[in-house]
């Protein structure tokens, strides 16, 4: 699995590094790798793409791509599984 970290953390972690140094034009590739592999993981966590479908002939709502959950109104996220909706139709009509 991926370890993500933040960007402003990672250079905080290598600014300081330098100054304790006291010599920042001495700075190597290695230290600078070596503070960002010390850094500790960001909390994130994968996100899940899907869209809203129509549902079967006679229901009303629409359906999770991803759960297939129906829902009243469409969200931006689903309500049952979190994917976010942002897919386009690829289908050619």
């Amino acid at each position: 699995m991926a370890d993500y970290i933040e960007k402003e953390t990672a250079k905080e972690a290598i600014l300081s590094w330098a100054v304790c140094i006291n010599h920042p034009e001495l700075l190597s590739k290695e230290d600078a790798m070596y503070c960002i592999d010390n850094l500790p993981a960001a909390d994130v966590a994968p996100v899940r793409h899907g869209r809203w479908e129509p549902p079967a002939v006679g229901k009303y709502g629409v359906l999770c791509s991803v759960c297939r959950s129906q829902v009243d109104n469409p969200f931006v996220y689903c309500p049952n599984c979190g994917a976010k909706m942002n897919l386009e139709d690829t289908k050619n009509d």
